[in-house]
């Protein structure tokens, strides 16, 4: 009871904080979605993380990103927007938390998901929620690092990191690309460096407001 308690508190803090920027209308999408699939995962993912709270140092240059779980009716949104199928998607969520994306995206039978953690708090949270699950691999790494599969087709962002870790993702996806042509997605959130998407990639999908709050989906 308590711990429901204190995800219903946290999902009220939020909905308060972000009225203003996301409008009534988007606001009870993210509530009915929100209580929707606590109860259907119950999964330990409605919490925020402050800044000084996270647990890694970061890079020269870099910044800390909030630590906030993807909007429900976000992910749902974007599911509807991709251009692929869906049994044929390997998902790679960079910035990955406690494992909400890969959960969700797992839920709609895609052949794999992975996600690309730096935190070790987040990434044990992320592994106990998806202990039920076969086809997941999560790695406690830098994303810059993550060396990208040729079967990775779908990717994921929820605004997690500064514009040069953005800048060394998108190198590492045309490298794979090079290495094996294919159709890939691109799913960002809150996407505050998008420019750096649209100079290699084409928009197949736009919904951003004057908050910069919304999503853009890419494909090659």
């Amino acid at each position: 009871m308590a711990y429901l308690f204190r995800n219903f508190f946290n999902l009220l803090t939020t909905v308060i904080r972000k009225v203003s920027y996301w409008g009534l209308k988007n606001i009870a999408a993210f509530i009915f979605y929100e209580i929707m699939y606590y109860f259907k995962f119950n999964s330990r993912t409605l919490f925020g993380i402050t800044n000084n709270e996270l647990d890694y140092e970061l890079k020269g240059g870099e910044e800390f990103i909030e630590y906030i779980p993807t909007p429900y009716f976000l992910l749902n949104k974007s599911l509807k927007k991709i251009n692929l199928k869906i049994n044929d998607v390997s998902l790679v969520d960079f910035g990955s938390g406690a494992g909400r994306v890969l959960e969700f995206f797992i839920d709609r039978k895609i052949k794999f998901a992975k996600g690309v953690e730096m935190s070790k708090n987040l990434t044990k949270i992320a592994k106990l929620n998806l202990a039920k699950f076969d086809n997941v691999a999560i790695f406690n790494m830098d994303a810059q690092e993550y060396k990208i599969t040729v079967e990775d087709n779908l990717f994921f962002l929820y605004d997690p990191f500064g514009v040069e870790t953005v800048k060394k993702i998108i190198q590492n996806i045309n490298s794979s690309l090079l290495e094996k042509p294919r159709k890939i997605n691109i799913i960002y959130i809150s996407p505050r460096y998008r420019e750096s998407f649209e100079t290699h990639f084409k928009t197949i999908y736009k919904d951003i407001n004057k908050y910069n709050l919304g999503l853009v989906i890419y494909s090659n």
